[in-house]
């Protein structure tokens, strides 16, 4: 994964932070963080709870050193911080057709998620 093109200041950068002790405020943002994903994922299972998506559309959670993230699970998720410039055309064609079909799944969970809590029950 790249991180602003710097690779080995990223990894020093980790190498100091995993010296230096967790502060009271971190670990009850952590906790927080913890409980947030916890509640989207427990969202994203009612999502999918009747319905039937192929698993390189389906949104995710994974815990990042900087708290959570929710994506589409496909490989395409990894590879779009990567320099998209070294793609062929018809790899970038094929690459946008399928962004085209994430942003659908994820506008679908914005519609399940405002029905949810915003329709009037």
């Amino acid at each position: 994964m790249r991180h602003a093109g710097n690779e080995e200041a990223w990894e020093e950068s980790e190498i100091e932070i995993s010296k230096r002790e967790e502060t009271e405020e971190y670990k009850k943002w952590n906790e927080e963080n913890k409980r947030l994903q916890l509640q989207a994922n427990n969202l994203l299972e009612d999502f999918y709870k009747n319905r039937e998506t192929d698993n390189h559309k389906k949104i995710i959670t994974d815990e990042r050193s900087s708290g959570f993230r929710i994506h589409n699970g496909g490989d395409d998720c990894i590879s779009l911080v990567e320099d998209r410039s070294e793609l062929s055309e018809e790899e970038k064609e094929s690459l946008t057709k399928r962004l085209k079909e994430y942003q659908k799944e994820m506008q679908e969970f914005t519609e399940f998620l405002k029905e949810k809590f915003l329709s009037d029950q």
